[in-house]
């Protein structure tokens, strides 16, 4: 068997999914919102960073 034949696998890491929307300060999301709306910008580049 390619596990040695004693059941033992291996490491096996849990990850929970996360719970909830981040909380953002409004002084962040104006930031946020301000360079969403600058020419020439993507909303996708803004969120990127």
């Amino acid at each position: 068997m390619a596990d040695g034949g004693d059941g033992f696998i291996g490491r096996c890491d849990v990850v929970e999914p996360r719970r909830g929307n981040r909380r953002w300060p409004d002084h962040v999301k104006a930031r946020i919102v301000a360079e969403s709306f600058q020419p020439g910008t993507r909303v996708v580049d803004v969120a990127r960073r």
